[in-house]
C-alpha cells in the first residue's frame, strides 16, 4: 500500500527538526494497510469496501524511529479503534478502522507541533456500467427492455455477497458482481446487495421502444410508360428503435399480417385480396445512432406497382410492429402504414410508395425514383 503521501492542504505537516537541547519525536507519517489511497484528493483519502469482519490498519511513524514505550508523553494517535501490543500494552503508534461500518473516519497522529493525518472511507456502493457501448453513457440507469448492465462492489470488498433484483435476471447470486439483464417490460428494477451488516440498492427505469423510425436508404427497379405498360419500383429503408436513449440490441421485432384497405384503382382485383403476412422475428444490432436509435441492421424492403390504364387510387397496409425479448410474449409498439398512391389516367402516372417516415415517388416516363422525405 502506499506509504507517507505527500503533505496535504489541510493543516498536517510533517516537523522533522531536533531541537539542539533535546531530542524532539515527530510524526513523519502514516501509512494503511487494508484501503486503496485515493488519488487526487486531499489528507491522505483510502477508501475500503465493506467488510464485516475486516478491518484498515493505520501507523504512525515516529522520526527518530523508536518503540512504543520509548514515545515521549505528548505523542497522542486519535480515530478509529485502539489495538494492543505483544505485551498487553495499548499501542500508541497503531489503530483500526472497522471495515463493516459505511462511513469516514480520520485517524491522526500528533507530537508537539507535528501531526499527520488519514481518512478512511468506508463503502458498501454498487457501481454499475451498461454492457453495451452505445449511447456512450454507460453509467446511467435507465436502460432498455432486454438490456444488460453489469454490476460490482465498489473497491471490490472481501466476501461473498447475495444479490437480488426485483426483475429481469442476475447472472449470478453470490459474490462482489453480477450482470443484470433487465426484464422484457417496461418497469422499475431494484437490484439489492447484502451483507451480514447492512444492505444496498440500485434502482434502474426500464423502457419500452416508443416507436420505429424508417428513414430513405435506396430506391432500384424503376420502370413506367412508355418504356414499359406498367409504372413501380422498390426501395430499401433503414429502421431504428426509439428512442436513442438506451440501446434495443437484445429484442427482436415483429410485423403482423394486414388486410388492406383499397379506393379507387385499388379496389378493383388482384388488389383487394392482397393480405400484408406476419413476418419474424428480426433480430437488431447493438449499435444506437445519435438522433435515431438502435439500428436494426436489416431495414426494410419495400415496393410494389401498377399496371396501365391508370386511375386514382390508394392502397394501404395497417401493420402493427411488435417487440420481444427472448421467450416473452410480443409487445404492440405502433401502427406503421405501407401505403401506395396512385394518381394519373391512361399510361401517364405517378406512384408514392410510403412506409412510417420513408418513401420515394416516381412518375412516368421516368425510371428513377425520387425521395419524398
Amino acid at each position: 500500500m502506499p506509504t507517507n503521501q505527500p503533505d496535504c492542504p489541510c493543516g498536517c505537516q510533517d516537523i522533522t527538526t531536533e531541537n539542539t537541547s533535546y531530542a524532539f519525536v515527530a510524526v513523519s507519517g502514516m501509512s494503511v494497510s487494508g484501503a486503496t489511497w485515493v488519488t487526487n484528493v486531499p489528507c491522505n483519502t483510502y477508501v475500503v469496501g465493506l467488510s464485516c469482519s475486516n478491518f484498515v490498519t493505520v501507523t504512525a511513524s515516529p522520526n527518530p524511529s523508536i518503540d512504543d514505550q520509548f514515545l515521549p508523553a505528548g505523542w497522542n494517535m486519535t480515530g478509529g479503534i485502539s489495538t494492543t501490543n505483544a505485551d498487553g500494552s495499548t499501542s500508541r503508534t497503531t489503530r483500526l478502522v472497522d471495515a463493516g461500518k459505511v462511513g469516514i473516519t480520520t485517524v491522526t497522529s500528533t507530537s508537539g507541533t507535528s501531526s499527520e493525518s488519514v481518512r478512511i472511507i468506508v463503502v458498501f456502493q454498487i457501481t454499475n456500467q451498461c454492457v453495451a457501448t452505445s449511447p456512450t453513457n454507460q453509467a446511467r440507469t435507465t436502460i432498455g427492455v432486454g438490456e444488460q448492465v453489469n454490476l460490482w462492489l465498489l473497491d471490490s470488498p472481501n466476501g461473498t455477497f447475495p444479490w437480488s433484483t426485483s426483475a429481469g435476471s442476475l447472472s449470478s447470486t453470490n459474490g462482489t458482481s453480477t450482470t443484470l439483464t433487465a426484464p422484457g417490460t417496461a418497469q422499475s428494477v431494484t437490484v439489492t446487495v447484502e451483507c451480514s451488516c447492512r444492505s444496498t440498492s440500485l434502482t434502474f427505469a426500464v423502457i419500452s421502444p416508443s416507436g420505429f423510425l424508417f428513414t430513405n436508404g435506396y430506391a432500384y427497379g424503376g420502370a413506367s410508360p412508355p418504356a414499359q405498360n406498367w409504372i413501380g419500383f422498390d426501395y430499401h429503408a433503414n429502421v431504428y428503435v426509439q428512442p436513442d436513449s438506451v440501446n434495443f440490441g437484445n429484442i427482436s421485432f415483429y410485423e403482423s399480417g394486414a388486410v388492406p384497405i383499397t379506393t379507387g384503382y385499388y379496389s378493383s382485383p388482384p388488389y383487394p385480396s392482397q393480405n400484408h403476412p406476419p413476418n419474424g422475428p428480426h433480430s437488431v444490432t447493438s449499435t444506437v445512432v445519435p438522433g435515431l436509435g438502435t439500428d436494426t441492421g436489416i431495414g426494410d424492403e419495400i415496393g410494389g406497382s401498377a399496371t396501365v390504364p391508370f386511375s386514382n387510387g390508394q392502397f394501404t397496409w395497417p401493420i402493427v410492429w411488435s417487440h420481444s425479448v427472448g421467450n416473452t410474449s410480443q409487445v404492440s409498439v405502433e401502427t406503421i402504414n405501407e401505403m401506395f398512391t396512385l394518381t394519373g389516367s391512361a399510361s401517364t402516372g405517378t406512384l408514392q410508395i410510403q412506409k412510417g417516415a420513408s418513401g420515394y415517388t416516381l412518375s412516368s416516363p421516368n425510371s428513377t425514383p425520387q425521395p419524398i422525405q
